[in-house]
């Protein structure tokens, strides 16, 4: 984004610095293309244990959502910041 040298995207890149979340929105990586949506199909949070959950080539993962921020790059102080969404979660019957 930022060789395009848009005055839109400078600003999009500004924001994200601001809010301290511009090396999380940067990730570069080759992603495998069916890794990735398995993971997504079948991530669930459980808010009691605060534990995310995923399936990938049939087998079942887990791990504490802390330690899922910090492989992710975030902080102590990062829990102060402003939320992104501030959404509620959903109950199981609203999904």
């Amino acid at each position: 984004m930022k060789a395009k040298r848009n005055p839109n995207l400078d600003l999009v890149i500004k924001l994200c610095e601001e809010k301290g979340i511009k090396g999380f929105i940067g990730f570069r990586y080759d992603w495998n293309e069916e890794i990735v949506p398995q993971f997504f199909a079948t991530l669930y949070y459980h808010e009691h244990h605060n534990t995310v959950y995923w399936m990938t080539e049939g087998m079942i993962y887990s791990i504490d959502y802390m330690s899922f921020s910090r492989l992710l790059g975030f902080g102590t102080k990062d829990v102060e910041k402003d939320k992104v969404c501030h959404d509620r979660i959903l109950r199981k019957n609203e999904i």
